[in-house]
């Protein structure tokens, strides 16, 4: 692995500005560090001062120091250093590598990022102010797309103060698929006066998640005799609905389905209905069950 001894431009250059040391999935202890920001056309690490597009126009949508795609802040701590240290003149700064990004998320993680600001330059999020995050699929030139309920308030006189750390939170959105996603922090200061950025690469799993519509149901029947029973069953994306009716259809069934051998037959039916239709024994059907996907 490659080391990267780039120098700071200038100690002024990264006051006042803010950055984020990493971000993590609600419940793991997995630290994901972001891109390290250098301007590979002046060979400078910047830290904290990355100016984003809408304040630089020539800027990269990950700013004038946009850092390498998928790669990331080699690291091995607990994070602990990244949530009470001055990012800008410490992990990011000081004997840096970089590593291949290596985080996965599913949509709908909660994730927790820890932002260090060096000086507060203000923004309210109403009217475009204030500070949130934004995704969009890997190696797309598409906008980002904000992500709602992402914004931190950033007003003198809010939650945030003149500077330090915090913690931003953000719930990844449930329609996201699976693929690498760029994940973007950005911070507007009042009348587009500032608008820093800092990028990080992630993988999306979205094979664990189970999508509306999909409903479990559990039948179990017992009685003493042969039996046919019917079965309906509504789906929707958060409830299901059973009505069962007991019937012989003796016509409809093989003629081996009975006591020697019991059948089970679904069909659906108009409206997205589901009709479970068993024969045979009694003693057998003590239970079955049985997932039921619309």
């Amino acid at each position: 692995m490659a080391m990267l001894s780039f120098l700071a431009m200038f100690a002024a250059s990264a006051a006042g500005h803010g950055m984020v040391g990493y971000i993590q999935k609600e419940g793991s202890t997995e630290v994901c560090t972001m891109r390290v920001p250098i301007d590979y056309t002046t060979g400078y690490n910047i830290q904290d001062g990355n100016y984003g597009p809408e304040q630089e126009p020539q800027a990269d949508a990950c700013g004038l120091a946009p850092g390498t795609p998928k790669k990331v802040l080699k690291y091995s701590g607990d994070g602990t250093d990244l949530r009470t240290t001055a990012l800008g003149s410490g992990p990011y700064l000081l004997n840096v590598e970089e590593e291949d990004a290596r985080c996965v998320f599913a949509p709908g993680d909660k994730i927790n990022a820890y932002v260090h600001v060096s000086g507060n330059h203000g923004g309210q999020t109403a009217e475009g102010d204030g500070a949130w995050w934004g995704y969009r699929k890997f190696g797309s030139n598409a906008s980002f797309q904000k992500i709602p309920g992402s914004e931190t308030d950033y007003d003198f006189n809010g939650p945030l103060g003149t500077y330090g750390h915090h913690v931003e939170t953000f719930v990844l959105p449930s329609q996201l698929e699976s693929s690498w996603y760029t994940l973007r922090w950005e911070w507007h200061a009042p009348a587009g006066t500032l608008h820093f950025v800092h990028c990080v690469e992630a993988r999306v799993d979205a094979s664990s998640v189970k999508p509306p519509g999909t409903t479990t149901q559990t039948t179990s029947l017992l009685t003493t005799s042969t039996v046919t029973t019917s079965t309906v069953m509504t789906t929707a994306s958060s409830t299901t609905g059973l009505t069962t009716t007991p019937g012989t259809e003796l016509d409809r069934w093989p003629a081996e389905c009975g006591e020697a051998r019991p059948c089970a037959r679904v069909a659906m039916l108009a409206g997205g209905d589901m009709k479970i239709s068993m024969m045979g024994p009694a003693n057998v059907w003590f239970g079955i069950g049985f997932d039921a996907v619309e």
